[in-house]
């Protein structure tokens, strides 16, 4: 079974290879870098998208808090796909 393409609402554009089959992406950095956030505008992004799925796991949970109301923000839609564990 061949993955359909994600489509994106407007907004910046994330890169196609990001979706691609096998594709991974590691952040690096320094403490207070700023990787936390690097990843959560990434996310925001996708959890815009009505056709794409995501998994999230956040040991500390700040992030999956923040994660959560930006994903409540966005409207009934959307936070119906929300589950928070």
């Amino acid at each position: 079974m061949r993955p359909r393409p994600v489509r994106f609402p407007r907004g910046p554009a994330l890169p196609p290879w990001l979706f691609s089959a096998g594709a991974g992406v590691q952040l690096s950095g320094d403490s207070g870098s700023g990787k936390s956030n690097a990843l959560e505008v990434i996310l925001e992004r996708v959890a815009r998208c009505p056709d794409a799925g995501l998994l999230f796991v956040d040991p500390h949970g700040a992030s999956a808090r923040k994660l959560r109301r930006m994903v409540l923000a966005m409207g009934r839609r959307a936070a119906r796909r929300l589950v928070y564990v």
